[in-house]
């Protein structure tokens, strides 16, 4: 059986010569994306041209076309304590949300599908969309408490759909506006 070898390393000949893609940068020049650590990746800006081609299109990573929405979403939202950014993250099981100072750069509260108050509630629930409506209305009741009533939604890059949307639906069925 021959070796097999990603497309992006065959200009590279040996495996010796190839750089990762966190040691291509200096300790001063800092990408703007989140390092991902030794992972034997890299964005399609930082592959050579017809690497990793697909008829023709360089492929884009899924990763970076979200860091790239998520960055021109919060050059516009900004969050302050008066008026907090409401972020939703999603993963394959979990939903979170929670609510961010900007001005002082802290989080305000968190609520996600983890946590150990609503588990009993969650059990019964048959998809992942009801969750996320549970979890925006019981983050909704915990910035109420706060004195919170006004937010600002940052969809962090994800479409405005599904879980997302139904998130941000329980979240104004339990009191905030935005």
């Amino acid at each position: 059986m021959r070796d097999y070898k990603p497309p992006y390393r065959k200009e590279y000949g040996s495996s010796s010569e190839y750089k990762p893609y966190r040691k291509e940068y200096n300790s001063e020049q800092q990408p703007y994306r989140k390092d991902y650590g030794d992972r034997d990746f890299r964005f399609s800006k930082d592959k050579k041209p017809g690497e990793g081609n697909s008829m023709g299109f360089n492929r884009v990573d899924k990763r970076e076309r979200r860091f790239k929405k998520k960055r021109m979403i919060r050059k516009k939202v900004y969050g302050t304590s008066e008026r907090p950014r409401l972020v939703v993250f999603r993963s394959l099981k979990n939903v979170y949300g929670q609510l961010v100072d900007d001005t002082t750069k802290k989080t305000i509260t968190t609520v996600s599908s983890r946590t150990k108050e609503l588990q009993e509630e969650l059990k019964i629930l048959p998809d992942k969309s009801q969750t996320a409506k549970v979890v925006g209305k019981a983050l909704a009741a915990k910035a109420l408490s706060l004195n919170i009533k006004k937010v600002v939604f940052d969809r962090n890059g994800y479409l405005y759909h599904g879980r997302v949307k139904a998130l941000a639906d329980g979240a104004r069925e339990g009191g905030l506006e935005f």
